[in-house]
């Protein structure tokens, strides 16, 4: 009976691709570790108020990252082969060129016709145009460190950006800066890295540009469910969170919106530590159990009981000690943030659930059913706003309502991936 419970355990660890996911870890729990300790040196030099500007850049940054490659990076993950990976790398890379463009000139034409947008982060909120172009750059190279397995690689690189990160805030905010400390250091932290990650892309920078029209058009229409479908799901999905400080904003203030990016900053934690990483292997595991056997049900299935399990242990941790643990280690000051974190965990122990799964769709070719469901955070949002704005409801009652409506969603979400994964009777789509 003890054999075949370890037996079993085992199966589930292989399965679940536990040892990249801890190749993956490493490097992003030492990121973590250095982000934990220079974190209370960081709010002791910086206000709430400079955590709202940062947290409105950011946002506006994190929105637009999913528009600006169209999500064809993902192709280069599932690409039949190197050739053909080349061929969308070839297409994304011109996408995002392209994007860019687009977006500055949106960005300058919002800024000139409403300068109170952005009035108290002035003309730094073009930095958030070089951070997109390096951000999507970046994902096209993490898909290639991905489909080649790549982990350790792409450990050390989460290293030595949170390292670059850190630094940089406590140096700048020894010389009182203000937002402009931590919005340099958020520049300067992307770029970092970006020239090991993509040593193959450079090697094969000759065959990839050599790409013909004909050739990016044929992958574009091959992975043209890409941004007809996972495009804007995404770009739901995380607009649904990006906007929350916009709103809160608009709805308190912009020390309300920078005590929220604190504590979205470590709900995010498991979020990159774990959830990210899982779900880059899990990306590739239930590919190739989905070409073997016609559906991904063994890994789907590893992989959910190691997230859940995870998720109880850590967020209920999490939940008893957060204002004590606010306060103590952030300062007094900084209590009010642990309160939202403890109002939201809820939501993001599902979240970093269903988050480590969300490839799932795309595997299955789901990804319309997913875009149809992922609308529903908007709209949720929005209501949410709205009924706030009508009644000036105060920020705890906001967050609460967040909580409880983007939950059920979540819920939803992975009941229908469940499903998903069993079914082999689905076309691709990718």
């Amino acid at each position: 009976m003890l054999i075949s419970f370890k037996a079993y355990v085992g199966k589930i660890f292989k399965n679940s691709g536990l040892k990249n996911i801890a190749i993956l870890s490493s490097g992003v729990i030492l990121a973590q570790i250095i982000a934990l300790v220079c974190q209370p040196i960081i709010t002791r030099l910086y206000t709430a108020e400079d955590f709202g500007v940062l947290a409105i850049v950011t946002s506006i940054v994190t929105m637009c990252i999913p528009l600006v490659t169209l999500q064809y990076q993902m192709g280069i993950v599932t690409a039949k082969d190197d050739e053909e990976a080349n061929i969308v790398c070839a297409l994304t890379f011109y996408l995002l060129c392209f994007m860019v463009l687009i977006m500055s000139i949106v960005l300058i034409t919002i800024d000139n016709l409403n300068p109170r947008i952005f009035e108290q982060v002035g003309n730094w909120i073009y930095v958030s145009l070089p951070l997109l172009l390096f951000s999507g750059f970046a994902k096209i190279a993490d898909s290639y460190n991905n489909r080649f397995e790549q982990y350790k690689l792409m450990s050390s690189i989460a290293l030595i950006r949170s390292i670059t990160s850190n630094f940089l805030k406590i140096f700048l905010g020894l010389f009182k800066v203000g937002f402009l400390g931590l919005i340099i250091s958020q520049f300067v932290a992307t770029i970092f890295g970006i020239r090991r990650q993509s040593n193959y892309i450079i090697s094969k920078k000759s065959e990839i540009l050599s790409s013909t029209y004909q050739e990016m058009k044929h992958v574009a229409i091959k992975y043209r469910v890409q941004p007809l479908f996972s495009m804007p799901g995404l770009f739901v999905s995380v607009c649904s969170f990006s906007i929350l400080p916009i709103f809160i904003t608009s709805l308190y203030s912009i020390e309300d919106a920078g005590y929220f990016f604190l504590s979205m900053t470590i709900l995010a934690i498991p979020l990159s530590l774990v959830s990210s990483n899982v779900g880059k292997v899990f990306f590739r595991k239930a590919t190739l159990e989905k070409e073997k056997k016609g559906d991904f049900y063994n890994t789907f299935k590893s992989t959910v009981i190691l997230l859940i399990f995870i998720a109880i242990v850590g967020f209920s941790i999490l939940w008893l000690i957060a204002e004590p643990l606010f306060s103590l280690v952030f300062g007094p000051e900084w209590l009010k943030s642990g309160t939202f974190v403890k109002i939201l965990i809820p939501l993001f122990a599902i979240r970093f659930v269903v988050t480590g799964l969300m490839h799932g769709f795309i595997i299955s070719g789901r990804q319309k059913f997913k875009l149809f469901l992922q609308l529903f955070f908007i709209i949720i949002a929005l209501t949410i706003y709205f009924i706030s704005q009508q009644q000036e409801l105060p920020i705890e009652i906001f967050l609460e309502l967040t909580n409880k409506g983007y939950f059920t969603l979540y819920l939803i979400l992975l009941i229908v991936l469940y499903f998903t994964s069993k079914n082999n009777n689905e076309e691709r789509g990718i």
